[in-house]
């Protein structure tokens, strides 16, 4: 099976040195290069704030702007900190850490989630971040400081996600039991909320969203167990939004209905969400499983249903426009995921074996390669025993520095670049994982 191995293990760490003054350091702590290649010299330089003393690292993004042949870069949000960072070809350093930046808000900041974006007038590169406060900051990346910030959440974002289709519209939900959807145009800067989703989708916090590859539909996953799908307005509708009412405020388009709910699949909070195609991959705390599973009748191709379902009541857990309900295909077994905060991530190019990855308790992460399933996802052709957990393919762990591994050492996101050469996972105390196929 093609699987990554690993590369490399590193520490992110922000250390105080003056008032004015941070530096990041980049420690390598094991690797398994070639003979020869074991020693780096890892770059790094200052940026100018306060330092987050929380280096544990929630989300990492690769920027999907880098030509193809060139260095991957990506960010990594740990705290109050964002570190851009460039997996180099030179032999004597294969990590360089090129900047810094640090949310000097003076309220305790903690962030989770990170995204990469297009500046809507100039194209340049953008980074949108959020976490413990209700309002989303974008940064430029060249010069660190911040572009603009979005308010309209009132409470702390959980995820941010790009449409796939329009660039420049992002989504973000919120412990608010919210989705809202953002167009960055300048010429919506004043009110830029364009979608707001929510009223009978989820009553508890939102936990992750994902946007289908056609920008028409997005899945959300929350902590009162629910899997919801929202359809999305088309792009040429959504780039005009939102709307000027008679009083001259902008006002945001309010879809109170999904057109599929279920709480019939997890147990507990459902905190990662993903399309495979028009299949869905979900996970909950402390099931230690990822799902494979498909909602019955939903076919991207298809005309969409103009009416969601508006059928309410405890007793109703499952509610769909398109069909009976959904069809359970596979599980994945991944041991020791039982924690909040810990997200799978799904490598799918055309032409490239999808990789479906996932971090551990255990500084490890977990792969699948899902290349025999490419002929049976087109319908719900999985005959195998459905409850029977499919174990990894391959897996890497950082134990060379723990010994037999240290538990909590928690990799948290995991990150692909966009030719699918390097994986990246990171963690807590900063752990960070390179590994390469």
């Amino acid at each position: 099976m093609n699987v990554p191995k690993l590369r490399a293990v590193f520490r992110l760490e922000v250390s105080w040195f003056a008032a004015t003054s941070t530096q990041c350091k980049c420690l390598l702590l094991t690797c398994s290069l070639p003979q020869g290649h074991e020693v780096y010299d890892i770059n790094y330089h200052n940026a100018k704030s306060k330092p987050s003393l929380n280096d544990h690292i929630y989300d990492v993004k690769f920027c999907p702007f880098i030509p193809l042949g060139e260095d991957p870069v990506f960010a990594a949000i740990s705290g109050r900190s964002i570190k851009i960072c460039r997996i180099s070809k030179n032999k004597n350093a294969l990590l360089e850490v090129v900047k810094v930046i640090v949310d000097d808000d003076e309220e305790e900041v903690a962030h989770n989630s990170v995204a990469w974006i297009r500046g809507p007038t100039n194209g340049e590169p953008l980074i949108a971040f959020a976490g413990n406060l209700p309002n989303i900051q974008i940064v430029d990346v060249e010069s660190g400081t911040i572009n603009r910030s979005l308010f309209g959440h009132g409470q702390p974002v959980n995820d941010i996600v790009v449409c796939p289709t329009l660039p420049t519209t992002i989504a973000t939900c919120s412990q608010d039991h919210s989705i809202r959807l953002w167009n960055l145009k300048p010429e919506y800067a004043k009110f830029p909320c364009s979608v707001v989703c929510a009223g009978a989708g989820h009553s508890m916090s939102v936990e992750s969203i994902d946007f289908h590859q056609t920008g028409r539909f997005l899945l959300s996953g929350g902590d009162d167990t629910y899997v919801h799908l929202w359809v999305i307005p088309e792009a040429h509708e959504l780039e005009q939004l939102p709307k000027v009412s008679t009083g001259e405020r902008e006002v945001a388009k309010r879809i109170h209905f999904p057109h599929f709910s279920t709480a019939d699949l997890h147990s507990n909070n459902v905190d990662r969400v993903q399309f495979y195609g028009d299949l869905i991959l979900s996970r909950a705390v402390k099931e230690d499983k990822i799902l494979l599973w498909k909602i019955d009748g939903f076919n991207s191709s298809d005309a969409i249903p103009e009416q969601a379902p508006t059928e309410q009541g405890v007793e109703v857990l499952t509610r769909s426009a398109f069909g009976n309900g959904f069809h359970r295909l596979m599980q994945f077994s991944c041991k020791d995921t039982e924690q909040v905060w810990m997200r799978f991530t799904l490598f799918h190019n055309i032409g490239q074996d999808p990789i479906l990855s996932m971090g551990n308790n255990w500084a490890g992460v977990y792969f699948w390669n899902l290349r025999d399933l490419e002929g049976e996802k087109g319908d719900s052709g999985y005959h195998g025993n459905l409850f029977q957990s499919v174990e990894p393919h391959g897996s890497v762990a950082a134990t060379r520095y723990h010994g037999k591994g240290k538990k909590h050492d928690v990799i948290r996101a995991i990150a692909w670049a966009p030719d699918g050469k390097w994986c990246c996972g990171g963690g807590d105390n900063g752990n960070l994982l390179l590994c390469s196929r």
